[in-house]
């Protein structure tokens, strides 16, 4: 038989510490005191009735909710008391940890709502680390293009997308790649859609690496317009990024063709040899 402090201080525990009183005197009260004198005192027995309490139902409504949905025929896992205090406590942790506002985290039902959606704690933590705060990190300019390309990217809509179980690591991982190069594309004011941005995505390069790619497409900007003596020769809009990002063979001969005629046309007007501003001629000399 264990004693009311005993069961006082598993109800504290589990944050229900309004179901018992002790008075001035010491002397216990409220429910768990009425059912200790009733003779419930057995853990597993006091359990059960415990279940039964609006408190308790109120608190930890995730645990009937997934044995209701367990009852019928999914594939759920129907968590404890301590699973699902565990489960809180390390889910805060994890939003915590990756800078996610407190408000977003600051009720135990945000948790819960993670649990229904079937998501661990490892999952949202890899999620996290995908998308919010790789984003959170960038460029404001990263964050518009997120926004324009997949809705809000407030930190509720960016955390909402993080944990919809409909997404998947890699989609998560594709849009935020995709609007990091976008973004970095408009602070050097080189426009990428939204269709070139999930292409560039999809060769898994890293942030760092995609910076360096847009730098390059920028600096390539200017042999896509067409100059006294280049016309007849236009160059298709997107030849620079799929010069510069992608790596396509054919873009990139169509610039250094460019860039050849330039510094023929320019050599011959001088009667001498052409150097670019970078060094020797040729197409790395604009990278």
């Amino acid at each position: 038989m264990a004693s009311f402090s005993e069961l006082a201080t598993i109800l504290s525990d589990y944050g229900l510490g309004s179901l018992f009183t002790v008075n001035s005197d010491g002397s216990p009260g409220g429910w768990l005191y009425e059912q200790m004198i009733n003779g419930n005192d057995e853990p597993a027995s006091l359990a059960l009735a415990l279940e039964q309490t609006p408190i308790f139902k109120q608190r930890y409504k995730v645990i009937f909710d997934m044995r209701e949905r367990a009852n019928n025929g999914e594939n759920v896992v129907v968590p404890t008391v301590q699973d699902v205090l565990s489960y809180e406590q390390q889910y805060m942790q994890v939003m915590s940890a990756a800078g996610v506002p407190s408000w977003f985290f600051d009720s135990y039902t945000d948790a819960q709502d993670a649990i229904r959606r079937n998501l661990t704690v490892e999952q949202i933590s890899n999620r996290i680390g995908a998308s919010y705060g790789v984003v959170q990190s960038l460029p404001s300019e990263v964050r518009d293009m997120f926004r324009e390309f997949y809705g809000d990217a407030t930190d509720g809509a960016l955390v909402a997308a993080v944990l919809d179980p409909e997404k998947t690591l890699a989609q998560l991982d594709k849009a935020t790649r995709s609007a990091a190069i976008a973004g970095f594309g408009a602070k050097q004011n080189v426009v990428v859609s939204k269709q070139q941005a999930e292409s560039y995505a999809g060769l898994g390069k890293s942030i760092a690496e995609s910076q360096r790619d847009i730098t390059q497409v920028a600096s390539f900007k200017d042999l896509t317009t067409s100059t006294m003596g280049e016309s007849g020769t236009e160059l298709a809009g997107d030849v620079a990024f799929q010069a510069g990002a992608m790596g396509d063979a054919s873009a990139t001969k169509q610039l250094e063709d460019r860039l050849l005629g330039r510094q023929t046309r320019q050599r011959d007007a001088a009667g001498g040899a052409y150097v670019a501003s970078g060094g020797t001629s040729g197409l790395g000399s604009q990278r």
